[in-house]
């Protein structure tokens, strides 16, 4: 049975991603995933949040909402939209990604080919989630 092991809503700010990544592979490491496997979940949580907050906008988002669930095999990890929407960042040079929407379908790529199951989920009035799937 799955257990919710996190569910947190994270400034939209990419200082915070490094914070979610550690979470991530923190409870993976935990769960007893290895290695290779926690450092692909860091990656494609990084990704994730990116993809989330940033691409495909020409702004940052406001916040954004991340969970985790977890049983004996398998992780299940969530980074969705909040409704806030997306705010202007000033100072476009602390972007990690300076040139945003052409490179979110990149970072979807990379998710795609370090997980065992990814969908991208999107709501009718706009807002995405990306669920991913970790098999041990």
């Amino acid at each position: 049975m799955m257990e919710e092991i996190l569910h947190m809503e994270v400034p939209g700010d990419p200082d915070y991603i490094g914070i979610v990544k550690m979470a991530a592979g923190s409870a993976a490491s935990i769960k007893g995933f290895t290695i290779d496997k926690v450092e692909d979940i860091r990656m494609a949580v990084g990704e994730a949040c990116k993809t989330i907050t940033c691409h495909n906008f020409m702004e940052w988002s406001a916040a954004y909402r991340v969970s985790m669930d977890m049983d004996d095999e398998t992780m299940v990890i969530k980074v969705e939209d909040s409704k806030e929407g997306h705010q202007i960042d000033k100072d476009l040079s602390r972007r990690p990604c300076l040139d945003c929407p052409k490179e979110g379908d990149l970072g979807v790529h990379i998710i795609k080919t370090v997980t065992d199951d990814m969908e991208v989920i999107k709501s009718g009035d706009g807002l995405r989630c990306i669920r991913m799937v970790f098999n041990k």
